[in-house]
């Protein structure tokens, strides 16, 4: 797994079926671009991307006193709502490569 072809250190994924009923929501964690999802549920699913990252600035809160580590999601904001893909069962190396929209010269692969 990639956001504009550099592997995302850490994050999670989960695959969510279109239909109630047409089987579990299945997630994993990433781990230097790789992850292994079990039990992914046939057919049409939403593969949502979550993948936070610390920016090495400190935020205040609010109350104006605690400072705390910045936290930002790098995943790209259109595919923040998740992807839909159609699993088949017969292809159990699904990658993800995403790309940011302001990278125009990449394509998304799936």
């Amino acid at each position: 797994m990639t956001v504009d072809q550099e592997p995302i250190a850490k994050g999670f994924l989960n695959f969510t079926p279109q239909h109630l009923g047409e089987g579990p929501v299945t997630g994993a964690e990433i781990v230097d671009g790789r992850y292994v999802a079990r039990a992914v549920p046939l057919g049409k699913v939403r593969v949502r991307f979550l993948a936070p990252k610390q920016t090495g600035r400190m935020i205040t809160l609010p109350d104006g006193n605690t400072k705390v580590p910045e936290i930002v999601d790098i995943i790209p904001e259109n595919y923040r709502a998740g992807i839909e893909i159609d699993v088949t069962g017969d292809n159990d190396q699904q990658n993800f490569d995403l790309v940011s929209e302001s990278n125009p010269r990449q394509e998304a692969t799936r």
